[in-house]
């Protein structure tokens, strides 16, 4: 009973008012938990903060801290470069499947 929270300490920290589930249980979650899977922030058991970061373009998520140290802005920079270069060859993949069905409907070459 631990991390139990009672009902005063709530409206304490909340005011007196009706609280959506999602908001309660974000906020009072224990640390290194989740509320639900769909959250996507965390507080690890050591105070530090998380957030899932996804990756559309290669189909990744993965958890990073929300305040990130300088020494790891270089590796962000990097991941941005490759998500970059992904977009950049989906892109030219798309255009070329755009072109070929042109061609295939009309018999030439698609107009610019």
């Amino acid at each position: 009973l631990a991390n139990t929270i009672d009902e005063a300490t709530v409206k304490m920290i909340l005011g007196d008012r009706a609280i959506p589930l999602n908001e309660f249980l974000d906020r009072f979650c224990e640390d290194g938990y989740r509320g639900t899977h769909e959250f996507a922030h965390a507080i690890l058991k050591d105070g530090v903060h998380v957030v899932k970061h996804p990756r559309k373009s290669v189909d990744w998520a993965g958890w990073v801290f929300r305040d990130a140290p300088p020494e790891q802005e270089n590796c962000f920079r990097r991941v941005d470069t490759v998500e970059a270069e992904v977009l950049h060859w989906q892109r030219l993949l798309s255009r070329q499947r755009v072109d070929t069905a042109f061609s295939t409907a009309y018999g030439a070459a698609s107009p610019l």
